[in-house]
């Protein structure tokens, strides 16, 4: 829980992110996503489609969006890759797996141009 309050704190696009801080946020995001849905379908405020949208759904959607990107933008960071690359989601199916595979990436184990390993003793 401490990772996702962490990501849902620090709004910035600079620094890095541990591979635990990403995928704790978004285990967690899943989870609450899931929920917020149920809880949507349980009350009846859906719209759209056989009523695939959902206003809490919808709310919260917007309300982490921007801190979703930022890790993902400060996990680049961690291996060395620029923030830009995120956008590679936007490539059919292959900018899915490019961005798997880097998210799963070691972290670079030294300071690099975008701060200290965050798993660093004393880092972070």
């Amino acid at each position: 829980m401490r990772w996702y309050l962490k990501v849902l704190r620090t709004w910035s696009l600079e620094g890095r992110a541990s591979r635990s801080e990403l995928w704790m946020f978004l285990l967690i995001d899943l989870v609450v996503m899931i929920v917020l849905r149920a809880v949507d379908q349980a009350s009846g405020l859906t719209w759209g489609p056989h009523g695939s949208q959902g206003f809490a759904f919808s709310f919260y959607a917007l309300v982490v969006a921007l801190p979703t990107i930022g890790v993902q933008i400060r996990r680049l960071h961690d291996i060395g890759k620029s923030g830009w690359y995120v956008l590679a989601a936007f490539i059919p199916i292959i900018g899915g797996f490019m961005l798997l595979y880097w998210y799963v990436q070691e972290s670079e184990p030294r300071e690099n141009a975008y701060g200290a390993n965050p798993n660093a003793a004393g880092a972070g």
